[in-house]
């Protein structure tokens, strides 16, 4: 008597895509690290920004506050306002404050946090 090998090979590729599917729902993730860095506010005379450490372990960051200025458009001058370092704990955050003297002489003027890697800025228009 001949075998029917579409019956046997059906249920190999059964058993294999089975095996796949469990494997991947049972084999553990990768966990994602990363540092969260956001504005609370802003506006032309402060900012207020948090660094949250979601890195899976304690982490050292050394922030800087820059104000970058431009006439018409060209970088005119960078002015540093403030460089601290802060040690945070896995899953801790750190919300800092500032107030801002911007040089009116300027049309603009980007305001920047800085933790190394990662920043964010925003922009003001300089009224004259």
């Amino acid at each position: 008597m001949k075998k029917d090998f579409s019956y046997t090979g059906l249920a190999f590729v059964t058993v294999i895509a089975i095996i796949l599917i469990l494997g991947f729902i049972f084999i553990p993730k990768p966990d994602s690290s990363f540092t969260e860095l956001y504005f609370n506010d802003y506006s032309d005379s402060s900012l207020e920004f948090t660094i949250n450490n979601q890195e899976g372990h304690s982490e050292q960051y050394n922030y800087t506050i820059y104000i970058v200025y431009y006439n018409n458009g060209n970088y005119a001058k960078q002015e540093t306002v403030e460089t601290e370092y802060i040690s945070l704990n896995n899953s801790q955050s750190a919300t800092f404050s500032h107030s801002l003297d911007i040089d009116q002489s300027y049309d603009t003027a980007l305001i920047m946090a800085d933790i190394g890697l990662q920043n964010i800025y925003y922009t003001v228009e300089i009224e004259q």
